[in-house]
């Protein structure tokens, strides 16, 4: 069907003004009588090319590619489809919250804009589909009738019927978030949770973003660690080899806040509004988000770990307690501060898990003082 390209072009103009200024809908009145609805703040952006072209810029997949569902998703929780240096689809190993329980789940990357496409998933555990709302951090599942070891996917889309030919097979591998600062490297476990992808794991550095060194301070140096305005972090028990892999570091909130930036490049400190869209998807129960390894925490406080946040209770450090509460408490920074008339000071809000609690706690109008030593989760921008 041809289109007239000057007049489809004036209005994608006019919704994206429209779009800057109040909500507003799109209507295409087409020559078929069809018409085709949209809302401009849902509009990324608009391509216009001959009938029979593509864009250089389309991915393109040669012939169709069969994708071997992976027995486990331990290296991370995400893993990247490629055709060579291309990435063509993503599987997730994911908490599905209408099923109650994680699925593998694979989603194709979008030809054209080249972002995974969270509305056409196919579960490699029942065979659904699973399509995600991301506007409401949503999902519906529709049940399939048995699980796939393998699906197909070619420039028509994702598939789990197995086509007359495949030409090849796609390759898959762990997506790790490669951190590199200065002469320092770390990796971390990613998981989606909802339709936000976190750090598996807690921040390991001892570095800012900018590549600068961040003082290390022990617990004897309490003096030190009050005095510090500049950001800091600690290690628990300053045990570097045991704490450090397993817990991350423990860092002021001075740290969070600073200007030369704590979080991986593409990621950040999440706000209480990044916090509370991870527990409005999948809910208000610590046992999700707490690592299931037996021990992991004290008192048979160990969880199902279905979100696969893997919370592990690092502890905390302050000036009064010293380093406390491993094996009892995670206590996570946000980037939010609030003032405490009481106090007169500041301090930055946080979420808490706790061996014997219920629930998630989410600490959003009260927090901590910017003396506190406390793990920090990161989210992808």
């Amino acid at each position: 069907m041809k289109r007239n390209i000057t007049t489809l072009l004036l209005l994608a103009l006019m919704a994206v003004a429209w779009g800057q200024t109040e909500k507003r809908r799109m209507i295409l009145n087409m020559k078929d009588g069809t018409k085709h609805s949209f809302m401009t703040e849902d509009i990324d952006f608009v391509n216009f090319i001959k009938e029979g072209d593509e864009p250089s810029d389309m991915l393109d997949i040669e012939g169709t590619l069969s994708i071997a569902i992976p027995g486990k998703l331990d290296e991370s929780y995400v893993m990247n489809v490629m055709q060579g240096k291309e990435k063509i689809a993503e599987i997730c190993l994911e908490y599905i919250r209408p099923t109650k329980k994680q699925m593998v789940v694979v989603y194709p990357v979008d030809r054209a804009t080249r972002k995974v496409d969270l509305s056409k998933g196919i579960s490699a555990t029942d065979g659904g589909t699973v399509v995600w709302n991301e506007t409401a951090n949503t999902v519906s599942h529709t049940a399939g009738t048995a699980s796939l070891a393998t699906l197909y996917i070619s420039n028509d889309g994702l598939s789990a019927e197995m086509p007359a030919e495949v030409t090849g097979a796609a390759t898959v591998k762990p997506e790790l978030l490669k951190d590199v600062r200065g002469t320092e490297t770390n990796e971390y476990k990613i998981v989606k949770i909802g339709t936000q992808y976190w750090m598996a794991e807690n921040l390991k550095t001892k570095r800012f973003a900018d590549g600068s060194e961040m003082p290390q301070i022990a617990f004897t140096a309490v003096a030190e660690w009050n005095a510090n305005t500049t950001g800091a972090c600690h290690v628990y028990a300053d045990n570097e080899e045991n704490s450090v892999p397993l817990y991350g570091r423990l860092y002021n909130g001075y740290a969070v806040l600073s200007d030369k930036g704590l979080a991986p490049e593409g990621w950040e400190v999440p706000s209480m509004e990044q916090w509370k869209k991870m527990k409005k998807y999948a809910g208000i129960s610590a046992t999700i988000y707490k690592d299931s390894t037996p021990l992991s925490w004290t008192d048979n406080g160990e969880g199902t770990n279905l979100t696969g946040f893997s919370a592990l209770p690092g502890g905390y450090f302050s000036s009064a307690t010293g380093d406390s509460h491993d094996g009892i408490d995670a206590y996570f920074w946000s980037n939010k501060v609030v003032y405490d008339p009481l106090t007169k000071t500041n301090s930055i809000c946080m979420a808490r898990l706790n061996n014997k609690a219920a629930n998630l706690v989410l600490y959003q109008d009260s927090g901590h003082d910017y003396t506190f030593g406390h793990s920090v989760r990161c989210v992808r921008k």
